[in-house]
């Protein structure tokens, strides 16, 4: 397996799982945990990923709330939705009920780009 076929399912991995430690990534792949951390380091330049040290909490993490090949909102969009939920909030365009407004209050959530 080539680096860059290696990186792409350690970031799949940490995306769903959003942690594990360099031992198991390197048992996983079947590479040595230096390769594992030189990979993690590449990735970390363009991913949020973050080691941590120690013995219990110790590991590779992902940044809450970021997923690779996930579509996010532009920034325009977003604004949309926000205003279109505040007018719903007041009733004047649209009459949303509360589970109405709570799907929309997580789309806008879930598909914002995560501040790092």
């Amino acid at each position: 397996m080539e680096a860059s076929d290696r990186r792409q399912k350690i970031l799949k991995y940490l995306c769903r799982e959003r942690s594990a430690t360099i031992y198991s990534l390197a048992s996983m792949f079947g590479v040595s945990e230096r390769t594992v951390q030189r990979d993690i380091s590449a990735l970390s330049l363009c991913h949020p990923i973050y080691t941590q040290f120690g013995r219990y909490n110790g590991g590779v993490y992902i940044q809450d709330g970021y997923y690779s090949e996930f579509l996010y909102l532009s920034d325009e969009e977003c604004n949309v939705l926000k205003k279109a939920l505040s007018f719903a909030y007041q009733k004047q365009i649209c009459d949303l009920d509360n589970e109405e407004t709570k799907i929309l209050k997580n789309i806008i959530k879930k598909h914002s780009k995560p501040k790092m």
